[in-house]
């Protein structure tokens, strides 16, 4: 090992192992490491398990083990001999996943050669400084561990500072630059300005990267409680435009009325103001907290929470703008149609970046009916009727639509705002917000009253739309408590079709 390799032993006070709570969980993942450091073979506990240990998190759910050579067969025997599974991740340059069973759910251990001759070299190869740490896998386990830290990443971390290992880090993997901005929102680094300045340089190499890649990466960076800082980074870096070339048009103009801000400014404002919200669940009915909790941090799909997703379209809500911008005789700013538009813009970005069907069609009705709230609220009496076609229009997102339009409202006057500013538009969400998660049979998931092919049956009517308008009709009815039983449900039905004929 180089003399330039710096070797701190950790006691208690510094994060070691045996200052930590442990949960069963990773108990189970350090057996799983102890059987494995049986194979009489150099290893070395790297990356992220290490950074996390030094910042006394919870040690995450996955560990990385690097060795001189031989890591794929290395997986494979411990595979075979812990009967779980080994899927190659790069062959070519010895990289293998080994995933094992657990009670609580899969320990995933990526096990990768070195990348250079040396331990110290490989590391010299990794992206942030606090990723380029080691500990010797047996004196881990025996409580001795001595951090191998060739380039200060340990005290990287006492400085919140986050700073790239090599200049041309970026050129060889340009997502570093998106994973960069998720490890300062974590962990609340701050980027230095050399790394900033590589980042920037390399910023337009992000269009070669695997769109799955920086999909995830976004929806990392949109899972963190405080991304709105970080995507504002990755904007003033060029990095954003890269992924989201639909932002530019979006730039610089200007909207009048109550806005203060330019479309995009209004985005980033808005995803920030959506953020102070989430982080203030004591501003809702006590009795709304927990379920609206749950909502929030339940996976839309491939385990991204909602949250992310409902950030998301804050960021994409007004891409429709800029194309939609009209004045009127009196000179007043319109943009007629713009959710329209940027329901159908957020859905090409959607399948450009690999989402899933869901999440494109939630980002899709969020942003087409991200207005739909500002209407109940004109309304001098919200009727059942409305609130009905409210959450059948909106379905599931329904809740989040209500959270992005009060994120919305606020973003319009920016820092200027306080929640105690918007009572009425408060007011209309909570009662919402009561009505989907504590009193759905109401007007959200209503009882069904008569099937469809009790209906077909009944009226002699073949399958077809015609059906699904009769069934759509008697929820109406039903939520306007115009009909309560199966008989009444029939009969309004039989009307609607005698009025047809």
């Amino acid at each position: 090992m180089s003399k330039k390799c710096q070797h701190i032993r950790l006691g208690p006070a510094a994060g070691g192992w045996a200052s930590l709570s442990v949960d069963p969980f990773d108990m189970t993942m350090r057996e799983v490491l102890r059987q494995l450091n049986e194979a009489a073979q150099p290893l070395y506990l790297v990356g992220g398990w290490v950074r996390d240990e030094l910042l006394r998190l919870a040690p995450p759910r996955n560990a990385d083990l690097a060795m001189p050579q031989g890591a794929v067969a290395f997986a494979q025997r411990m595979a075979q001999r812990l009967g779980g599974h080994c899927a190659p991740l790069d062959a070519a340059h010895g990289s293998a996943r080994l995933v094992v069973q657990g009670p609580n759910g899969p320990h995933e251990i990526d096990c990768t050669d070195f990348r250079a001759p040396t331990l110290e070299q490989d590391l010299r190869l990794r992206d942030f400084t606090v990723n380029a740490m080691a500990y010797a896998l047996p004196a881990w386990l025996a409580g001795r561990a001595e951090l191998i830290d060739p380039l200060r990443g340990y005290h990287d971390l006492q400085a919140k500072r986050l700073r790239a290992v090599y200049p041309q880090a970026f050129h060889d993997d340009a997502v570093r630059i998106l994973r960069g901005a998720v490890f300062a929102a974590r962990f609340g680094l701050a980027i230095e300005p050399s790394t900033q300045a590589w980042m920037r340089e390399a910023a337009p190499r992000l269009a070669t990267v695997a769109a799955e890649r920086s999909r995830e990466e976004l929806f990392k960076l949109f899972s963190v409680a405080c991304a709105a800082p970080h995507l504002r980074t990755l904007d003033e870096l060029g990095a954003l435009e890269v992924l989201l070339p639909e932002i530019h048009a979006c730039r610089g103009v200007e909207q009048g009325g109550y806005h203060h801000l330019d479309v995009w400014q209004h985005s980033l404002e808005t995803l920030h103001q959506l953020e102070e919200i989430l982080a203030h669940p004591e501003r809702f009915p006590s009795e709304l907290r927990r379920p609206l909790d749950d909502y929030l941090h339940q996976p839309v799909s491939s385990g991204h929470p909602r949250s992310a997703l409902l950030k998301f379209a804050a960021l994409l809500h007004d891409l429709g703008k800029p194309a939609k911008r009209c004045t009127d005789e009196a000179g007043q700013l319109h943009f007629n149609g713009h959710e329209h538009l940027g329901a159908n813009l957020a859905a090409v970005i959607a399948e450009r970046l690999r989402c899933s069907t869901d999440e494109r069609q939630s980002l899709e009705r969020i942003i087409l009916w991200h207005l739909r709230p500002g209407y109940l609220i004109k309304l001098a009496e919200r009727t059942r009727r409305a609130l009905y076609r409210y959450f059948r229009d909106t379905g599931t997102d329904g809740p989040a639509v209500l959270l992005h339009w009060l994120a919305d409202r606020a973003a319009s006057q920016g820092p200027a705002t306080h929640p105690d500013d918007m009572p009425g538009q408060r007011a209309v969400a909570h009662e919402l917000l009561t009505h989907y998660f504590l009193r759905p049979e109401e007007v959200v998931r209503l009882p069904k009253l008569i099937r469809g092919d009790e209906l077909m049956a009944e009226l002699h009517l073949a399958a077809g739309p015609v059906i699904g308008e009769l069934l759509r009709q008697i929820e109406e009815a039903q939520a306007e408590r115009r009909v309560t039983t199966k008989e009444e449900a029939l009969a309004l039905a039989k009307q609607v079709v005698a009025q047809r004929r």
